[in-house]
């Protein structure tokens, strides 16, 4: 009899997609990471972003913007028009306008670096270069109160070079359901052991590495005609300038 190999699926997948330097979790399932330490002197893990989605660009690519009260400057302004445009639709749209003002409100996500383990046939986790994962206030808040619990008990934190360990993110639900979940695995992990370079890896300037789309109003407004050509785009420049 032929001797038969297993396919590691989420092995090969994972490598195909391994250009990218974000972290995705897939509806429905989960991913094992190992947080890396701070970068920054102020201890800080999580980076907050504000983007707007639902938006594409000329090419009828989807895009997002940075919501500029966020992280607008003195070139942009701190007026954001999408957000102005969002509020609009709400309280003055009929059902299909609302869900358009819904679908434009900014969206507050934390992001934060390190490792997704990807368990192999034999048993054993293999561990993508350093990336960036997005995960929502509530999951956040999950993950500092783990390591709260493990500060408490005398362990290292999550993301202690040498004590560290793996976390669970699980995410189950889509579009405007969508939950996420964060837990300890308990697989203590030293990075000197597992990625012999990972200090060489790590962003330093998440914020950089983002490439934040940061455009001033008028760009905004822009976007958004393009993304929604049929809005009462005259009404809503008598009725609320924009």
């Amino acid at each position: 009899m032929a001797e038969v190999f297993k396919v590691n699926i989420k092995g090969n997948i994972s490598n195909l997609s391994s250009d990218s330097k974000f972290v995705d979790i897939p509806e429905n399932d989960s991913v094992l990471f190992r947080p890396a330490p701070p970068v920054r002197d102020d201890g800080m893990l999580f980076y907050p972003v504000v983007n707007h989605y639902k938006l594409k660009d000329a090419e009828g690519r989807g895009t997002a913007l940075a919501d500029l009260e966020a992280h607008g400057n003195d070139e942009t302004g701190y007026v954001d028009y999408i957000a102005r445009l969002s509020k609009a639709l709400l309280e003055s749209g009929g059902d299909d306008l609302k869900k358009i003002g819904k679908d434009l409100k900014a969206s507050r996500r934390f992001y934060w670096q390190g490792w997704k383990a990807v368990k192999g046939a034999d048993g054993t986790f293999q561990y993508e270069r350093c990336r960036l994962m997005a995960v929502p206030k509530t999951c956040a808040t999950d993950i500092m109160q783990a390591f709260k619990s493990m500060d408490e008990f005398g362990e290292a934190p999550g993301c202690d070079p040498v004590g560290g360990q793996l976390v669970r993110i699980s995410r189950s639900g889509s579009g405007f359901n969508t939950k996420y979940r964060a837990e300890r695995s308990g697989l203590v992990t030293s990075l000197d052991d597992i990625i012999p370079d990972w200090k060489t890896q790590l962003f330093e300037d998440i914020y950089d590495a983002l490439k934040l789309n940061i455009v001033s109003p008028d760009e905004q407004k822009k976007l958004a005609q393009l993304t929604y050509p049929n809005l009462p785009w005259k009404e809503l420049e008598e009725k609320h300038g924009l």
